[in-house]
């Protein structure tokens, strides 16, 4: 059908591949914990959405995660985490049924595709073939009608005493002997002459019609060959063409294959977000937030603002009570896309600080973004993200201990996510939420 929509398909091995996982033992565990989570979260999603490629790497991933990458972590036998992890294993029994599942359901839809792939290749082939042999036959058919015609006009030249007059003899009514014709023409002419008007007419007729008499040139006849022409070739038929190939649109939208998966952040966040938090921006303490959504057809909508429990100087922020946290977006099915946070004194930046902060929410989501206002200044938000390569691989190999200290190539550590890149401010309705008052 034309417009067919065919989805480009991977050999199950390299979507193995696309599974693996950047494990770094100084991120701490809580994160771990949490991108686990979020990462079998996004499975079940495009399995109910029928993106099945893209399920069986987030599968994949989450085993490769929970049940290879996790032991190794410090904490992971700290009694703090161990219910945590408890339910990790049980989810990845259900990740390795599903995988299981998967597993001759991909490499069948694999084969199909290649398949596909080969028929339409040749398809094209025999499109082309009949297009080439068409168009040869209609260049031997215009090389024999020219020939044709040179030989018509070379077996049809016209007599070196051809005349008007001898072509004309015996058709009837039409008179050929030319004297008397020059006869009969100026007997006629002398009448004409001798005919006189009146004097009154005659003085109307010259005033008014008085026009000079053009010259008649007479022109040489062109002499007509005779014989009937030659027939024209038969026009090619091209009604028993084959059609050709549907277009194919191949849909390549799986996470890993296409880059960044786009995220809908709400435009008017930013105004609601700054006058929540104007008394802490007054006091010059820093005030951060959670950016929660959701994710429907391999794209990310920041839905709900959750300003959770906090610690803050003018400098930095922390959250406190991350339970109460992920219990809430556990119970409304929300995932974490990001955070926003002010620098009531400084100007809109990523300081190393921030880096390292944003550094563990990327690793849970190559797509989280970080926004920081800067209400005193011009430049007063920015939307960023680490750049990966090389920012996202220097931050999680530092091991700085001061709290603010540099990195190699600052310049290109991080990024603006809005200028060109996957996020786009639109203007939709938010929920917020604080958890402070509670």
């Amino acid at each position: 059908m034309p417009g067919e929509k065919i989805e480009k398909c991977f050999p199950r091995q390299e979507l193995t591949d696309r599974a693996k996982v950047d494990f770094v033992e100084s991120t701490p565990i809580r994160f771990y914990i949490r991108t686990a989570q979020q990462v079998f979260k996004q499975a079940r999603i495009y399995h109910n959405e029928g993106d099945l490629q893209t399920c069986y790497i987030l599968y994949m991933r989450y085993a490769n995660l929970v049940i290879t990458e996790l032991k190794r972590h410090p904490e992971f036998n700290a009694p703090e985490n161990k219910a945590s992890i408890a339910a990790l294993k049980k989810d990845a029994l259900v990740a390795m049924n599903e995988i299981g599942y998967l597993n001759p359901i991909l490499d069948k839809k694999y084969d199909d595709y290649k398949e596909h792939l080969r028929k339409r290749a040749e398809k094209q082939q025999l499109t082309q073939a009949r297009e080439a042999s068409l168009q040869s036959e209609a260049s031997r058919q215009q090389e024999r009608l020219a020939k044709d015609q040179e030989r018509f006009w070379a077996n049809n030249q016209p007599a070196q005493d051809w005349s008007l007059f001898k072509a004309l003899e015996g058709v009837p009514g039409v008179n050929t002997t030319q004297p008397h014709h020059q006869h009969h023409h100026h007997q006629h002419h002398q009448e004409i002459q001798e005919f006189q008007y009146p004097e009154h007419v005659q003085r109307q007729h010259q005033s008014q019609w008085a026009t000079p008499t053009p010259t008649i040139r007479q022109q040489p006849l062109i002499p007509t060959p005779t014989g009937t022409p030659p027939a024209l070739p038969r026009k090619p038929v091209t009604n028993n063409a084959p059609k050709l190939p549907p277009k194919i649109f191949e849909d390549d939208v799986h996470e890993f294959s296409q880059g960044l998966r786009t995220m809908t952040v709400p435009l008017r966040l930013l105004d609601r977000f700054l006058n929540i938090v104007r008394p802490n921006t007054i006091k010059k303490l820093e005030t951060c937030g959670i950016l929660a959504g959701v994710l429907s057809r391999n794209k990310f909508t920041v839905t709900t603002l959750i300003i959770p429990k906090q610690t803050a100087t003018s400098d930095t922020c922390s959250t406190t009570n991350e339970d109460e946290l992920f219990e809430f977006q556990m119970e409304r099915d929300l995932m974490t896309l990001g955070w926003i946070h002010t620098h009531p004194t400084q100007t809109c930046f990523m300081s190393s600080v921030d880096l390292h902060t944003h550094c563990s929410y990327q690793l849970m989501l190559p797509e989280a973004i970080a926004i920081v206002c800067a209400p005193s200044h011009e430049k007063d938000y920015g939307v960023f993200r680490l750049t990966d390569p090389p920012g996202l691989q220097v931050i999680t190999q530092c091991r700085q201990k001061p709290l603010f200290h540099q990195h190699p190539g600052e310049n290109d550590i991080y990024t603006d996510a809005c200028d060109q890149g996957h996020v786009e401010l639109v203007d939709l309705d938010l929920d917020i939420v604080d958890l402070r008052s509670k």
